[in-house]
């Protein structure tokens, strides 16, 4: 029996952008992709602190091209790596007594 392939997942939403945000940078000339991703790169509140990530990633590759829910996704695995890499070298650096007794 033919069983058709599932439905393609939908990409989750970007979330609702501070207008008043996106109003200034995109006032300034920005793009809005651009915008957007500055915003989400930095809490999505301040147009002040968007604008000085804008001028720190004027020409990072990619700027132009649209945010993503695998870019989301992305970042939230990027933050679970890190979690984890900052919990290895906590044990890492732990004394080798408190490793011995949690090994047995």
């Amino acid at each position: 029996m033919y069983n058709p392939p599932p439905p393609p997942e939908e990409p989750p939403m970007l979330p609702a952008f501070n207008v008043e945000a996106m109003y200034q940078l995109e006032g300034m000339g920005f793009p809005k992709v651009r915008c957007q991703k500055a915003l989400l790169a930095t809490g999505n509140a301040d147009p002040t602190a968007a604008m000085e990530w804008l001028f720190a990633h004027m020409e990072d590759p990619g700027m132009n091209l649209p945010q993503t829910g695998d870019a989301l996704r992305s970042l939230t695995d990027i933050q679970g790596l890190m979690i984890r890499l900052l919990l290895a070298v906590a044990v890492l650096r732990a004394p080798n007594h408190l490793l011995n007794k949690s090994l047995c």
